[in-house]
């Protein structure tokens, strides 16, 4: 089992974060969820001007999101946007 979660935030162009959170809180169109290494699989809307949240240790990487996708499978918690705005 992991200890890590692995998160890639995707947009069109490119990858803007790929690394290993502690967990992730974030802001779906149906409310907020919290994600944590060896999640069920999981497929969800991003809320247009939501919050994504990644635990990173002794410091947290804050963005809002313009809408979106994401997928949480056994490779880890993808989240593809058309942009994402660090607020940290």
């Amino acid at each position: 089992m992991r200890d890590r979660l692995p998160v890639r935030l995707l947009t069109p162009e490119g990858i803007l974060f790929e690394g290993e959170a502690l967990y992730a809180l974030v802001e779906t169109g149906t409310g907020p969820i919290g994600i944590y290494p060896n999640h069920d699989t999981y497929l969800g809307s991003l809320r247009k001007g939501g919050r994504v949240t990644l635990a990173l240790g002794e410091k947290e990487a804050v963005y809002l999101s313009s809408g979106g996708m994401l997928l949480m499978d056994p490779d880890g918690l993808t989240l593809d946007s058309p942009s994402f705005r660090p607020l940290s």
